[in-house]
Protein backbone atom coordinates (compact mmCIF):
# COMPACT_ATOMS: atom_id res chain seq x y z
CA UNK A 1 0.00 0.00 0.00
CA UNK A 2 1.30 3.41 -0.91
CA UNK A 3 -0.63 5.13 1.99
CA UNK A 4 -2.28 4.40 5.02
CA UNK A 5 -4.90 6.68 6.51
CA UNK A 6 -7.82 7.02 9.60
CA UNK A 7 -10.61 7.87 7.68
CA UNK A 8 -10.75 7.86 3.57
CA UNK A 9 -13.62 9.60 2.00
CA UNK A 10 -14.66 8.83 -1.48
CA UNK A 11 -16.28 12.10 -2.98
CA UNK A 12 -15.57 15.94 -2.37
CA UNK A 13 -18.91 17.55 -2.42
CA UNK A 14 -21.19 18.68 0.60
CA UNK A 15 -21.34 15.10 2.21
CA UNK A 16 -17.51 14.51 2.01
CA UNK A 17 -16.46 18.30 2.89
CA UNK A 18 -18.37 18.33 6.33
CA UNK A 19 -17.30 14.78 7.05
CA UNK A 20 -13.72 15.81 6.57
CA UNK A 21 -13.94 19.57 8.77
CA UNK A 22 -16.12 17.10 11.39
CA UNK A 23 -13.38 14.77 11.72
CA UNK A 24 -10.51 17.33 11.55
CA UNK A 25 -12.54 19.27 14.55
CA UNK A 26 -12.91 16.06 16.58
CA UNK A 27 -9.36 14.94 16.11
CA UNK A 28 -7.93 18.55 16.37
CA UNK A 29 -6.47 17.95 12.83
CA UNK A 30 -5.08 14.44 13.86
CA UNK A 31 -6.88 12.36 12.13
CA UNK A 32 -5.39 11.44 8.46
CA UNK A 33 -7.71 11.91 6.15
CA UNK A 34 -7.91 10.91 2.33
CA UNK A 35 -10.46 12.66 0.06
CA UNK A 36 -10.85 11.20 -3.23
CA UNK A 37 -12.90 12.21 -6.48
CA UNK A 38 -13.04 13.62 -10.01
CA UNK A 39 -14.57 16.44 -11.53
CA UNK A 40 -14.75 19.91 -10.14
CA UNK A 41 -14.78 20.52 -6.11
CA UNK A 42 -17.88 21.13 -4.41
CA UNK A 43 -20.23 18.39 -5.96
CA UNK A 44 -23.90 19.24 -7.17
CA UNK A 45 -24.91 21.88 -5.21
CA UNK A 46 -21.94 24.40 -5.82
CA UNK A 47 -21.41 23.58 -9.68
CA UNK A 48 -24.25 22.81 -11.16
CA UNK A 49 -27.17 22.45 -8.76
CA UNK A 50 -28.75 25.43 -5.60
CA UNK A 51 -26.13 27.97 -6.82
CA UNK A 52 -26.03 28.87 -10.07
CA UNK A 53 -29.82 27.78 -10.89
CA UNK A 54 -31.06 30.26 -7.55
CA UNK A 55 -28.77 32.73 -9.39
CA UNK A 56 -30.42 32.37 -12.82
CA UNK A 57 -33.89 32.53 -11.23
CA UNK A 58 -33.13 35.90 -9.42
CA UNK A 59 -31.85 37.37 -12.98
CA UNK A 60 -34.98 36.17 -14.63
CA UNK A 61 -36.92 37.39 -12.05
CA UNK A 62 -35.68 41.19 -12.49
CA UNK A 63 -35.94 40.71 -16.32
CA UNK A 64 -39.18 39.29 -16.12
CA UNK A 65 -40.49 42.12 -13.90
CA UNK A 66 -38.63 45.20 -15.52
CA UNK A 67 -41.06 43.59 -18.89
CA UNK A 68 -43.93 42.93 -16.97
CA UNK A 69 -44.03 45.57 -13.98
CA UNK A 70 -46.60 44.26 -11.40
CA UNK A 71 -47.07 47.74 -10.48
CA UNK A 72 -49.83 50.42 -12.35
CA UNK A 73 -47.99 53.44 -13.24
CA UNK A 74 -44.86 51.50 -14.11
CA UNK A 75 -43.59 50.97 -17.58
CA UNK A 76 -39.85 50.16 -18.46
CA UNK A 77 -39.48 51.49 -21.95
CA UNK A 78 -35.67 49.85 -21.91
CA UNK A 79 -35.39 46.07 -20.99
CA UNK A 80 -32.53 44.08 -22.90
CA UNK A 81 -30.96 40.55 -22.32
CA UNK A 82 -27.30 39.30 -23.18
CA UNK A 83 -28.14 35.97 -22.55
CA UNK A 84 -24.48 34.90 -23.22
CA UNK A 85 -23.36 36.98 -20.81
CA UNK A 86 -26.06 36.47 -17.93
CA UNK A 87 -24.10 32.47 -18.53
CA UNK A 88 -20.88 33.53 -18.40
CA UNK A 89 -21.79 35.41 -15.17
CA UNK A 90 -22.73 31.96 -13.54
CA UNK A 91 -19.96 30.28 -14.38
CA UNK A 92 -17.79 33.19 -12.55
CA UNK A 93 -20.00 32.54 -9.90
CA UNK A 94 -19.51 29.09 -9.38
CA UNK A 95 -15.88 29.14 -9.68
CA UNK A 96 -16.07 31.94 -6.91
CA UNK A 97 -18.06 30.03 -4.56
CA UNK A 98 -16.12 26.44 -5.44
CA UNK A 99 -12.94 28.69 -4.80
CA UNK A 100 -13.65 30.36 -1.83
CA UNK A 101 -15.75 27.85 0.07
CA UNK A 102 -14.23 24.75 -0.86
CA UNK A 103 -10.87 25.11 -2.29
CA UNK A 104 -9.33 27.15 -0.36
CA UNK A 105 -11.13 25.91 2.76
CA UNK A 106 -8.91 22.96 2.31
CA UNK A 107 -5.38 24.68 2.61
CA UNK A 108 -7.14 24.89 6.52
CA UNK A 109 -6.84 21.21 7.01
CA UNK A 110 -3.44 19.87 6.20
CA UNK A 111 -4.23 16.60 7.73
CA UNK A 112 -6.47 16.00 4.62
CA UNK A 113 -4.81 14.79 1.78
CA UNK A 114 -6.83 15.29 -1.86
CA UNK A 115 -6.62 12.09 -4.46
CA UNK A 116 -8.03 13.28 -8.10
CA UNK A 117 -9.59 9.85 -9.64
CA UNK A 118 -11.89 7.12 -9.77
CA UNK A 119 -12.65 4.73 -6.86
CA UNK A 120 -13.28 1.10 -6.33
CA UNK A 121 -12.80 -1.02 -3.48
CA UNK A 122 -10.78 -3.63 -3.54
CA UNK A 123 -11.46 -5.07 -0.11
CA UNK A 124 -13.34 -3.39 2.87
CA UNK A 125 -10.33 -1.16 3.60
CA UNK A 126 -8.18 -1.40 0.79
CA UNK A 127 -9.03 1.53 -2.54
CA UNK A 128 -7.79 1.44 -5.48
CA UNK A 129 -7.92 5.42 -7.17
CA UNK A 130 -7.98 5.81 -11.03
CA UNK A 131 -6.36 8.88 -12.25
CA UNK A 132 -6.81 8.81 -16.13
CA UNK A 133 -4.62 5.18 -16.11
CA UNK A 134 -2.52 6.81 -13.51
CA UNK A 135 -2.69 3.66 -10.62
CA UNK A 136 -2.27 4.50 -6.67
CA UNK A 137 -3.68 2.90 -3.61
CA UNK A 138 -4.66 3.65 -0.63
CA UNK A 139 -5.92 1.76 2.91
CA UNK A 140 -7.94 2.99 5.12
CA UNK A 141 -9.45 1.80 8.77
CA UNK A 142 -12.83 3.78 7.86
CA UNK A 143 -14.66 4.48 4.94
CA UNK A 144 -17.49 6.99 4.41
CA UNK A 145 -18.77 7.32 0.80
CA UNK A 146 -20.36 10.28 -0.62
CA UNK A 147 -19.96 10.26 -4.17
CA UNK A 148 -23.41 11.72 -4.95
CA UNK A 149 -25.74 11.37 -7.50
CA UNK A 150 -26.18 12.29 -11.32
CA UNK A 151 -28.86 13.37 -13.71
CA UNK A 152 -31.09 10.07 -14.72
CA UNK A 153 -31.17 10.23 -18.88
CA UNK A 154 -34.16 8.16 -20.72
CA UNK A 155 -31.94 6.87 -23.11
CA UNK A 156 -34.09 3.69 -24.10
CA UNK A 157 -36.62 6.53 -25.69
CA UNK A 158 -34.22 8.28 -27.65
CA UNK A 159 -33.58 7.27 -31.78
CA UNK A 160 -31.38 8.73 -34.35
CA UNK A 161 -30.21 10.97 -31.30
CA UNK A 162 -26.85 11.89 -29.85
CA UNK A 163 -27.03 11.74 -26.35
CA UNK A 164 -24.83 14.85 -25.82
CA UNK A 165 -27.31 16.94 -28.03
CA UNK A 166 -29.87 16.37 -25.06
CA UNK A 167 -29.48 18.65 -21.99
CA UNK A 168 -29.36 17.89 -18.59
CA UNK A 169 -28.99 19.96 -15.10
CA UNK A 170 -25.42 19.21 -15.43
CA UNK A 171 -24.60 20.37 -18.92
CA UNK A 172 -27.34 23.44 -19.11
CA UNK A 173 -25.01 25.69 -17.96
CA UNK A 174 -23.00 24.83 -21.26
CA UNK A 175 -25.49 26.64 -23.28
CA UNK A 176 -24.66 30.15 -24.93
CA UNK A 177 -27.37 30.74 -27.19
CA UNK A 178 -31.26 31.20 -25.63
CA UNK A 179 -33.57 28.45 -27.35
CA UNK A 180 -36.43 29.67 -28.85
CA UNK A 181 -38.40 26.92 -27.60
CA UNK A 182 -37.49 24.32 -25.37
CA UNK A 183 -38.89 20.93 -24.13
CA UNK A 184 -38.46 19.77 -20.53
CA UNK A 185 -39.18 15.72 -19.99
CA UNK A 186 -39.60 15.38 -16.20
CA UNK A 187 -41.17 17.41 -13.37
CA UNK A 188 -39.82 18.32 -9.64
CA UNK A 189 -38.00 21.27 -8.57
CA UNK A 190 -35.60 21.24 -11.18
CA UNK A 191 -37.77 21.35 -14.22
CA UNK A 192 -40.12 23.71 -12.70
CA UNK A 193 -37.26 26.58 -11.81
CA UNK A 194 -35.15 25.99 -14.78
CA UNK A 195 -37.94 26.19 -17.23
CA UNK A 196 -39.73 29.14 -15.59
CA UNK A 197 -36.18 30.94 -15.51
CA UNK A 198 -35.65 30.35 -19.60
CA UNK A 199 -39.52 31.03 -19.86
CA UNK A 200 -38.85 34.72 -18.39
CA UNK A 201 -35.88 35.10 -20.59
CA UNK A 202 -38.66 34.56 -23.33
CA UNK A 203 -38.09 30.93 -24.25
CA UNK A 204 -41.40 28.75 -24.67
CA UNK A 205 -40.91 26.41 -22.39
CA UNK A 206 -43.41 22.99 -21.88
CA UNK A 207 -42.67 20.71 -19.41
CA UNK A 208 -43.80 17.09 -19.60
CA UNK A 209 -44.43 14.91 -16.68
CA UNK A 210 -45.83 11.35 -16.58
CA UNK A 211 -47.41 11.48 -13.41
CA UNK A 212 -50.74 14.16 -12.62
CA UNK A 213 -48.50 15.56 -9.72
CA UNK A 214 -45.53 17.78 -10.52
CA UNK A 215 -44.12 18.25 -6.95
CA UNK A 216 -43.41 14.56 -4.75
CA UNK A 217 -43.37 16.78 -2.08
CA UNK A 218 -46.98 18.37 -0.36
CA UNK A 219 -50.14 17.46 -1.25
CA UNK A 220 -52.71 17.76 -4.27
CA UNK A 221 -54.37 20.52 -3.47
CA UNK A 222 -51.15 22.71 -3.23
CA UNK A 223 -49.62 20.98 -6.80
CA UNK A 224 -52.83 22.45 -8.40
CA UNK A 225 -52.54 25.90 -7.16
CA UNK A 226 -48.54 25.63 -8.04
CA UNK A 227 -48.99 24.36 -11.97
CA UNK A 228 -52.11 27.07 -12.00
CA UNK A 229 -49.55 29.90 -10.31
CA UNK A 230 -46.58 29.20 -13.06
CA UNK A 231 -48.03 28.19 -15.85
CA UNK A 232 -47.96 31.19 -18.21
CA UNK A 233 -48.39 32.05 -22.14
CA UNK A 234 -44.32 30.84 -21.87
CA UNK A 235 -44.82 27.91 -19.45
CA UNK A 236 -46.60 25.14 -20.41
CA UNK A 237 -46.95 21.91 -18.11
CA UNK A 238 -48.25 18.91 -19.36
CA UNK A 239 -49.13 16.27 -16.51
CA UNK A 240 -49.37 12.84 -17.01
CA UNK A 241 -48.21 12.05 -20.80
CA UNK A 242 -45.88 9.42 -20.68
CA UNK A 243 -42.94 10.12 -23.24
CA UNK A 244 -42.63 7.18 -25.87
CA UNK A 245 -39.90 8.43 -28.35
CA UNK A 246 -37.35 10.93 -28.77
CA UNK A 247 -36.24 11.73 -32.61
CA UNK A 248 -34.36 14.55 -34.23
CA UNK A 249 -35.80 15.73 -37.87
CA UNK A 250 -34.81 18.70 -39.19
CA UNK A 251 -32.87 20.44 -36.38
CA UNK A 252 -35.74 19.56 -34.35
CA UNK A 253 -36.64 17.21 -31.47
CA UNK A 254 -39.19 15.62 -31.95
CA UNK A 255 -41.27 13.82 -28.95
CA UNK A 256 -43.49 11.37 -28.86
CA UNK A 257 -46.26 11.53 -25.80
CA UNK A 258 -48.72 9.22 -24.89
CA UNK A 259 -52.08 10.47 -22.29
CA UNK A 260 -55.37 8.12 -22.68
CA UNK A 261 -54.00 6.02 -25.57
CA UNK A 262 -53.55 9.34 -27.67
CA UNK A 263 -50.31 10.28 -29.13
CA UNK A 264 -49.34 13.61 -29.67
CA UNK A 265 -45.70 14.83 -31.16
CA UNK A 266 -44.23 18.01 -30.03
CA UNK A 267 -41.57 19.76 -31.36
CA UNK A 268 -38.65 21.52 -29.82
CA UNK A 269 -35.35 23.50 -30.63
CA UNK A 270 -33.86 22.13 -27.64
CA UNK A 271 -34.42 19.07 -25.57
CA UNK A 272 -33.60 18.64 -21.60
CA UNK A 273 -34.27 15.93 -19.22
CA UNK A 274 -34.90 16.42 -16.02
CA UNK A 275 -36.67 12.88 -14.53
CA UNK A 276 -34.67 13.19 -11.23
CA UNK A 277 -31.55 11.82 -10.20
CA UNK A 278 -29.71 8.54 -9.38
CA UNK A 279 -26.98 7.70 -6.95
CA UNK A 280 -23.60 7.41 -8.09
CA UNK A 281 -22.57 3.53 -7.72
CA UNK A 282 -20.77 2.54 -10.69
CA UNK A 283 -17.38 1.51 -10.48
CA UNK A 284 -17.27 1.53 -6.51
CA UNK A 285 -17.72 -2.29 -6.43
CA UNK A 286 -19.38 -2.12 -3.44
CA UNK A 287 -19.98 -6.08 -3.41
CA UNK A 288 -16.12 -6.23 -2.20
CA UNK A 289 -16.33 -4.15 0.92
CA UNK A 290 -19.69 -5.78 1.95
CA UNK A 291 -21.63 -2.80 1.41
CA UNK A 292 -25.20 -3.47 0.67
CA UNK A 293 -27.46 -0.90 -2.04
CA UNK A 294 -30.18 -0.90 -4.29
CA UNK A 295 -30.87 1.14 -7.51
CA UNK A 296 -31.88 4.03 -5.04
CA UNK A 297 -28.32 4.33 -3.21
CA UNK A 298 -26.71 2.67 -0.05
CA UNK A 299 -28.49 1.40 2.39
CA UNK A 300 -27.45 2.82 5.91
CA UNK A 301 -29.13 2.82 9.29
CA UNK A 302 -30.04 6.30 10.51
CA UNK A 303 -26.11 6.84 12.03
CA UNK A 304 -25.03 6.54 8.30
CA UNK A 305 -23.47 3.25 9.13
CA UNK A 306 -23.75 0.56 6.31
CA UNK A 307 -24.31 -3.04 6.41
CA UNK A 308 -20.28 -3.19 6.64
CA UNK A 309 -19.80 -1.60 10.46
CA UNK A 310 -16.70 0.09 9.07
CA UNK A 311 -18.23 1.82 5.86
CA UNK A 312 -20.62 4.64 6.11
CA UNK A 313 -22.54 6.89 3.75
CA UNK A 314 -23.63 10.11 3.10
CA UNK A 315 -25.54 12.32 0.94
CA UNK A 316 -27.22 11.97 -2.19
CA UNK A 317 -25.61 8.37 -2.43
CA UNK A 318 -27.83 7.09 0.26
CA UNK A 319 -30.97 5.31 -0.45
CA UNK A 320 -33.95 8.10 1.11
CA UNK A 321 -36.99 9.95 0.91
CA UNK A 322 -35.27 13.46 0.72
CA UNK A 323 -31.67 14.33 -1.33
CA UNK A 324 -31.05 17.78 -0.15
CA UNK A 325 -27.43 19.55 0.43
CA UNK A 326 -28.54 20.48 3.83
CA UNK A 327 -29.14 17.12 4.88
CA UNK A 328 -26.03 15.76 3.01
CA UNK A 329 -23.92 18.28 4.95
CA UNK A 330 -25.88 16.62 8.75
CA UNK A 331 -25.24 13.10 6.93
CA UNK A 332 -21.28 13.97 7.00
CA UNK A 333 -21.22 14.80 10.46
CA UNK A 334 -23.57 12.46 11.50
CA UNK A 335 -21.09 9.40 10.14
CA UNK A 336 -17.63 10.95 11.63
CA UNK A 337 -19.50 11.19 14.65
CA UNK A 338 -20.64 7.65 14.28
CA UNK A 339 -16.89 6.74 13.45
CA UNK A 340 -15.94 8.32 16.92
CA UNK A 341 -18.50 6.33 18.74
CA UNK A 342 -20.74 9.87 19.37
CA UNK A 343 -24.71 9.00 18.69
CA UNK A 344 -25.34 12.23 16.86
CA UNK A 345 -29.24 13.21 16.53
CA UNK A 346 -30.18 11.65 13.68
CA UNK A 347 -32.20 13.21 10.23
CA UNK A 348 -35.59 13.79 11.51
CA UNK A 349 -37.50 14.15 7.66
CA UNK A 350 -40.95 15.78 9.21
CA UNK A 351 -38.74 18.78 10.57
CA UNK A 352 -36.59 19.06 6.78
CA UNK A 353 -38.24 21.79 4.75
CA UNK A 354 -38.34 21.44 0.99
CA UNK A 355 -38.59 23.92 -1.23
CA UNK A 356 -38.89 25.46 -4.88
CA UNK A 357 -38.15 28.20 -5.55
CA UNK A 358 -40.11 29.89 -8.68
CA UNK A 359 -41.75 32.99 -8.82
CA UNK A 360 -44.28 32.46 -6.26
CA UNK A 361 -42.29 29.88 -4.50
CA UNK A 362 -43.47 26.37 -2.63
CA UNK A 363 -42.25 25.34 0.70
CA UNK A 364 -43.48 22.54 2.68
CA UNK A 365 -42.68 20.72 5.82
CA UNK A 366 -43.98 18.14 8.12
CA UNK A 367 -46.53 15.34 7.31
CA UNK A 368 -48.84 15.18 4.21
CA UNK A 369 -51.79 14.88 4.56
CA UNK A 370 -51.90 11.33 2.11
CA UNK A 371 -48.97 10.70 4.91
CA UNK A 372 -51.62 10.85 7.94
CA UNK A 373 -54.30 8.54 5.69
CA UNK A 374 -51.77 5.92 5.47
CA UNK A 375 -50.94 6.69 9.36
CA UNK A 376 -55.00 6.43 10.73
CA UNK A 377 -54.19 9.73 12.40
CA UNK A 378 -57.35 12.06 12.13
CA UNK A 379 -56.66 15.63 11.40
CA UNK A 380 -58.08 18.82 10.42
CA UNK A 381 -56.72 21.43 7.28
CA UNK A 382 -56.74 24.98 7.50
CA UNK A 383 -56.26 27.09 4.50
CA UNK A 384 -56.40 30.36 2.55
CA UNK A 385 -55.90 32.30 -0.14
CA UNK A 386 -52.39 34.36 -0.87
CA UNK A 387 -55.14 37.24 -1.66
CA UNK A 388 -55.89 37.32 1.98
CA UNK A 389 -52.74 38.09 3.10
CA UNK A 390 -52.56 42.41 3.39
CA UNK A 391 -48.84 42.55 1.88
CA UNK A 392 -49.78 40.35 -0.85
CA UNK A 393 -52.10 42.86 -1.53
CA UNK A 394 -49.67 45.15 -1.59
CA UNK A 395 -46.77 43.67 -3.62
CA UNK A 396 -49.85 42.73 -6.09
CA UNK A 397 -48.80 38.83 -6.02
CA UNK A 398 -51.56 37.26 -4.68
CA UNK A 399 -51.71 33.68 -6.52
CA UNK A 400 -51.01 31.22 -3.66
CA UNK A 401 -52.12 29.17 -0.67
CA UNK A 402 -50.93 28.97 3.17
CA UNK A 403 -52.39 25.24 4.22
CA UNK A 404 -51.40 24.11 7.84
CA UNK A 405 -52.21 20.38 8.96
CA UNK A 406 -53.56 19.74 12.66
CA UNK A 407 -53.89 16.97 14.80
CA UNK A 408 -57.82 17.07 15.10
CA UNK A 409 -57.77 15.80 19.27
CA UNK A 410 -55.55 18.31 20.38
CA UNK A 411 -55.04 21.23 17.22
CA UNK A 412 -50.95 20.12 17.30
CA UNK A 413 -49.63 21.03 13.56
CA UNK A 414 -48.33 18.41 12.05
CA UNK A 415 -47.37 20.05 8.46
CA UNK A 416 -47.07 23.05 6.84
CA UNK A 417 -47.36 23.92 3.44
CA UNK A 418 -47.12 27.11 1.41
CA UNK A 419 -47.39 29.12 -2.03
CA UNK A 420 -46.15 32.17 -1.76
CA UNK A 421 -43.43 34.71 -2.68
CA UNK A 422 -40.58 34.41 -0.03
CA UNK A 423 -41.86 30.70 0.57
CA UNK A 424 -38.80 29.48 1.17
CA UNK A 425 -37.70 31.97 3.84
CA UNK A 426 -41.04 31.54 5.62
CA UNK A 427 -41.17 27.77 6.27
CA UNK A 428 -38.69 26.90 8.59
CA UNK A 429 -41.23 29.00 11.19
CA UNK A 430 -43.26 25.92 10.42
CA UNK A 431 -40.60 23.75 10.94
CA UNK A 432 -40.01 25.05 14.57
CA UNK A 433 -43.72 25.15 15.23
CA UNK A 434 -43.87 21.17 14.69
CA UNK A 435 -40.75 20.59 16.68
CA UNK A 436 -42.30 21.98 19.04
CA UNK A 437 -45.46 20.92 19.25
CA UNK A 438 -47.14 23.94 18.96
CA UNK A 439 -51.21 23.99 19.18
CA UNK A 440 -52.64 26.23 16.49
CA UNK A 441 -54.47 28.55 19.14
CA UNK A 442 -50.90 29.23 20.11
CA UNK A 443 -50.17 30.69 16.21
CA UNK A 444 -53.16 33.35 16.78
CA UNK A 445 -51.59 34.49 20.17
CA UNK A 446 -47.96 34.78 18.46
CA UNK A 447 -47.80 38.55 17.35
CA UNK A 448 -46.52 38.66 13.80
CA UNK A 449 -45.03 41.44 11.83
CA UNK A 450 -47.42 43.32 10.18
CA UNK A 451 -47.55 43.58 6.94
CA UNK A 452 -45.78 40.59 6.00
CA UNK A 453 -46.32 37.41 3.46
CA UNK A 454 -45.30 35.39 6.94
CA UNK A 455 -48.05 36.70 8.37
CA UNK A 456 -50.28 34.42 6.21
CA UNK A 457 -49.06 31.70 9.11
CA UNK A 458 -50.95 33.16 11.53
CA UNK A 459 -54.51 34.11 9.74
CA UNK A 460 -54.30 30.59 8.05
CA UNK A 461 -54.27 29.48 12.22
CA UNK A 462 -56.84 32.09 12.68
CA UNK A 463 -59.07 30.55 9.83
CA UNK A 464 -60.01 27.42 11.91
CA UNK A 465 -61.92 29.36 13.95
CA UNK A 466 -63.48 32.43 12.39
CA UNK A 467 -63.82 33.65 9.09
CA UNK A 468 -60.99 36.08 8.27
CA UNK A 469 -63.01 37.66 5.42
CA UNK A 470 -64.94 39.25 8.21
CA UNK A 471 -62.04 40.23 10.03
CA UNK A 472 -59.95 43.65 10.29
CA UNK A 473 -56.31 43.95 9.72
CA UNK A 474 -54.36 42.72 12.41
CA UNK A 475 -57.63 41.09 14.25
CA UNK A 476 -56.35 38.85 17.43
Amino acid sequence: MDKEFDIAIIGRGTAAFSAAIKASEITTGGAKIAMIGYGPMGGTCVNVGCIPSKYILEVAKVYHKMKNSPFPGIESKYSSLDFKKVMETIKSLTWGERQSKYEEVLKFYPNVKVFDGKATFLSEDKIEINNEGQIFYIKAFNVIIATGSSPVSISDKVSRVKGEEILDSNTLWDIRELPETLGIIGGGYVALELGQALSFFGTRVTIIKSHETINRIGDMDMDTELMKSIGSENLNIKVGFSIKEVKKENNFFVVTVQKNKENEELKFQSLMVANGRKPNLNGLNLEKAGVRYTDEGIITDEYMVTSNPRIYAAGDVVKQKLKLETIAAREGTIAVNSIFGIRMESVREELVPWGIFTEPQASFVGKTEEELKRSGIEYEVSRIGLASVSKARIINETQGLFKVISRKNDGVILGVQIISPFATEIIMEGAYLIANGIHVDEIVAMTHIFPTIAEGIKLVAQSRSRDISKMSCCME
